[in-house]
């Protein structure tokens, strides 16, 4: 990308797929105008970061950046953040309050999550698309806008005009240039480049083996590439580079943390009788046996050893059948082992075995129907 504006651009649309590369040039089409853009995607996808880099490829580049979130003001206070308002215009009112409207002067205004403004504060904004000038509130004195306007949204926009929740005018001045961010599930191919341009933000990333990196491009990220970003920075924190190469046995616990375990459901999309969902659970219950062992049968420092908390470690052992007497008996272990013929608990996480199943894995999911949602 030819105006990368800070390490943020680089890393969250890093990857070489036909959608990221879209984004990148639509970027350096859009960023010389001073035309309004609309940015869709869902959440985690780098809107803000788009937004920043149309801001730095713009001749705007030396004025204010201001962001604000139109979901996170309560609607009796949005039109006062954004337009500001005079001394004594409500109760509490004591002085003259300047909005982000007259913050952004000459800059750029970011208004994300702009599908959750209410209805009230979108005449105003569209008055503002339409005049350039606007009045803080209980003042009469009209006030030029000179600042450029950037809105985001992870929402169905025609979907709220419909309802009747969202304005069509104000959509159609919005929207003179739409840039539409990919979730990480249709760019899987970037993951790769995404993990290496992550990582050099991170102080002292951890290595990543390659079966975990075809683990970690393998998993739906309902969280996109915030999610992605979070995982590396906890593998950084449990797994230090002097421990080794984070591989496939550390995943479970790293991409579903004890206590933020995500509502989407388990490390990989469900497939009945799939091997490889199998394999992982039989990594992680090897890994907490190997860790009871070394503790002596002790949870608290088996549980440290992971980066487990206490509790969690015990209810991953009653899930797994796992006792204290098993992880510090290895030959209780072996028998155990040895009854279950073929199971994944006899597969290395670096055996070649893997591969297939990952094949197999890939083609079963190519015949499951898209989920309609």
């Amino acid at each position: 990308m030819a105006d990368e504006p800070d390490d943020a651009v680089r890393q969250m649309l890093a990857g070489n797929s036909p959608a990221i590369r879209h984004v990148r040039a639509m970027i350096r089409m859009v960023a010389p105008s001073d035309a309004s853009v609309l940015i869709s995607g869902p959440t985690g996808s780098g809107k803000e970061v788009v937004a920043r880099a149309i801001h730095a490829g713009s001749n705007r580049a030396h004025r204010p950046f201001i962001a604000v979130n139109c979901g996170a003001i309560p609607s009796e206070l949005i039109e006062s953040e954004l337009f500001g308002h005079e001394r004594g215009a409500f109760t509490g009112a004591h002085d003259r309050r300047i909005g982000r409207f007259e913050q952004a002067a000459g800059g750029t205004l970011l208004l994300d999550e702009i599908g959750d403004m209410p209805v009230a504060a979108q005449v105003r904004l569209l008055r503002v698309l339409e005049h350039k000038c606007f009045s803080r509130i209980g003042g009469r004195q009209e006030v030029p806008f000179t600042g450029r306007i950037i809105a985001a949204s992870h929402c169905d926009l025609p979907r709220r005009i419909e309802e009747g929740s969202f304005r069509s005018d104000l959509w159609y001045r919005l929207a003179v240039a739409i840039i539409t961010l990919p979730s990480l599930d249709q760019r899987r191919e970037d993951i790769p480049d995404l993990v290496e341009q992550l990582s050099r933000g991170i102080d002292r990333p951890a290595r990543l083996s390659d079966t975990a990196l075809s683990m970690l491009a393998r998993h739906d990220w309902p969280g996109n590439v915030r999610e992605l970003r979070s995982v590396l920075v906890r593998a950084a924190l449990f797994h230090p580079p002097g421990l080794g190469p984070v591989d496939v046995r550390h995943l479970p616990s790293l991409i579903s943390p004890a206590g933020s375990a995500p509502a989407a459901g388990p490390l990989l999309k469900p497939v009945e009788d799939d091997g490889l969902s199998g394999l992982i659970a039989a990594l992680e219950r090897r890994q907490m046996c190997d860790a009871l062992r070394r503790a002596n049968g002790i949870v608290a420092n088996a549980a440290r050893m992971t980066g487990i908390n206490r509790t969690t470690f015990i209810e991953k052992m009653r899930r797994h059948g796992l006792t204290r007497a098993e992880a510090i008996e290895p030959a209780t272990h072996n028998r155990r082992d040895e009854d279950k013929e073929n199971t994944p608990n006899q597969i290395s996480p670096k055996s070649p075995e893997i591969l297939p199943l990952l094949a197999e894995r890939r083609a079963r999911e190519a015949r499951v129907p898209p989920d309609p949602h």
